[in-house]
């Protein structure tokens, strides 16, 4: 388990937020839009009933995104193939799909594209409140840094962090040397540092960031099979991470860092396909990309 969100943090939370409630039942909109102002009465809402509203309503809004989109079901399109349609539509905006039972295909296709959850109707307070938070975040990157001697490992860890639900602003370090320097000038979120580092360890090298920006999450990286934990915990660190891993671990980790609760598409249980929502003991061709050798 890693650390929470520390004390000190500068708050990246945005005040109002642009809502897109999508579905062609006037009920189910009336009941989304009732529990949206419950939450935040002064969000701005706008409603629309077809699919093809929506996706226009997102070309328009490219300027400014919307910061949450609620999307239900439509008759023009099987929402099994929902995600889909979505892909790369409306990156900036945290989408939630919601559906009337269980759907373990539709739940797949989710994983897989730019829908950041799914929520089974009726949507209690709970759950639409754990969307709202995440969507409520600064769409500002987060500034990272990596830290590892050897170029092929960065570009790799570099592709992980890319492809992550949260925007990164990502630095690389090649030295224990060249990242303390970096720390003395940019105030970073989080670290990831390798272990295995020449002249000085990551340990050692982690000791000095930490006296630099004591709030930074440092998240330790190695290929070796070795327990840290007391390290970690000794040395105040945020987590140790073994290599190979992969955007959904980080998603995993950045949402403990910011205090957010896991979304239903990160359970494997709720997903239906453990190997949707975690990575393969023999991962496919997409995920091998990720593995360090």
């Amino acid at each position: 388990m890693c650390d929470p969100c520390r004390e000190g943090q500068v708050s990246m939370v945005r005040q109002s937020k642009r809502v897109l409630v999508a579905d062609q039942s006037a009920t189910n909109r009336n009941k989304l839009t009732q529990l949206v102002r419950q939450l935040d009465v002064t969000a701005d809402l706008t409603e629309v009933t077809t699919f093809e509203d929506c996706l226009g309503k997102f070309k328009k809004a490219q300027k400014q995104p919307y910061d949450l989109a609620l999307i239900g079901s439509f008759e023009e399109v099987d929402q099994t193939n929902l995600p889909m349609q979505l892909y790369d539509i409306g990156e900036e905006t945290v989408i939630a799909l919601i559906v009337d039972a269980p759907n373990p295909d539709l739940f797949v296709n989710a994983v897989e594209s730019s829908v950041y959850d799914c929520l089974v109707a009726p949507v209690d307070l709970p759950s639409l409140e754990r969307v709202m938070k995440r969507a409520s975040l600064s769409r500002d990157p987060l500034p990272a840094l990596i830290v590892d001697d050897t170029r092929v490992m960065r570009k790799v860890v570099m592709k992980v962090l890319g492809e992550s639900q949260f925007a990164l602003a990502i630095s690389e370090a090649d030295s224990s040397e060249m990242a303390v320097s970096l720390c003395r000038k940019i105030p970073y979120y989080c670290v990831f540092l390798d272990l295995n580092m020449p002249v000085q360890n990551g340990l050692e090298t982690a000791k000095q960031i930490l006296r630099l920006q004591p709030q930074c999450r440092i998240v330790l990286m190695s290929t070796s099979n070795v327990d840290m934990d007391d390290k970690v915990a000794e040395n105040g660190l945020a987590c140790f991470l073994p290599k190979p891993f992969y955007p959904k671990d980080i998603n995993r980790l950045l949402h403990e860092f910011l205090g957010l609760e896991q979304p239903n598409l990160a359970d494997p249980d709720f997903v239906g396909d453990k190997d949707a929502a975690e990575p393969s003991k023999d991962p496919g061709k997409d995920e091998r990309e990720y593995i360090l050798v």
